[in-house]
């Protein structure tokens, strides 16, 4: 007979929603004696109350996401009162707007609030520039936050990418949240995989490329980020680890980029390079 442990997950369809569940959640479910009746409500019952576990856990770390500056720039999240921006004076227009901003973040699911090493590195790089008519490229974009900053540096047109959907949808919902709706879109996709994508996104279309995505995506993603760039464009990595530095520097330099620097905080390091 099959033996379930406590920690084994059993999936479950409810109402055509599927549940996963530890063993542990539903043993109590089965009792001798009971009517099939009443075990499926005792299982309905733990799905529903897994379920509302499972929501307060995912909200459950917005307790330490508080407001916090960067490069002038104050990053809020989306759920928290705007006294902070009242109270500092700060304006959320998009276009640009000084050392004196407001993004608003609620980063769902996705990755970018802004606190990450590799997400400041790159804001820092951003947020100090006039990217006044500039072309951006926002490659993995997750929450959108670098996108948005860069918008909001000035930049003439932002394109956020991500292969994951929910990911573009949350970058566009936080978009929306900061006034950054005009000049931009919104796209899911491969680049390595997807050459009607690529032919979209079209040659030597962006100034700028933002790749927050780690080492061993970013390598091999390399040579089309140059394609992607114009004769003067630049890319700004980051998500690489202190030991894939080299890794990450012979890729873009095998690619052409020249003029390659890099930047530090703690463990993470953030790349540079400029279109030769």
């Amino acid at each position: 007979p099959l033996e379930l442990l406590p920690g084994d997950l059993v999936v479950l369809m409810t109402d055509g929603v599927t549940e996963a569940l530890k063993w542990a959640e539903i043993e109590d479910c089965f009792h001798p004696g009971d009517s099939p009746d009443n075990i499926a409500k005792s299982i309905i019952n733990a799905v529903e109350k897994s379920t509302v576990d499972d929501k307060d856990y995912k909200d459950k770390w917005k307790e330490n996401f508080h407001a916090f500056e960067v490069a002038g720039t104050l990053i809020e999240p989306a759920w928290e009162a705007s006294e902070h921006s009242e109270e500092s004076g700060l304006s959320d227009a998009s276009g640009l707007s000084g050392q004196s901003s407001v993004i608003k973040i609620d980063p769902g699911a996705a990755f970018g609030t802004g606190k990450h090493e590799t997400t400041r590195l790159c804001l820092l790089e951003i947020l100090n520039k006039d990217l006044s008519g500039a072309g951006v490229l926002d490659l993995g974009c997750g929450s959108g936050i670098l996108g948005i900053a860069a918008r909001k540096r000035g930049a003439k047109e932002v394109t956020f990418l991500d292969i994951d959907p929910h990911a573009v949808q949350n970058a566009k919902e936080n978009a929306a949240l900061n006034g950054v709706t005009e000049n931009v879109r919104f796209l899911t996709g491969d680049i390595l995989e997807d050459e009607g994508l690529c032919h979209l996104l079209g040659e030597g279309s962006f100034d700028l490329i933002l790749a927050n995505i780690l080492a061993d995506v970013l390598i091999p993603m390399a040579e089309k980020i140059y394609g992607f760039l114009a004769g003067h464009g630049k890319v700004i990595t980051s998500g690489i680890i202190d030991f894939k530095e080299p890794a990450v520097r012979e890729a873009l330099e095998k690619s052409g980029f020249k003029n390659i620097e890099t930047k530090s905080d703690g463990e993470w390091r953030m790349i540079r390079g400029h279109k030769g």
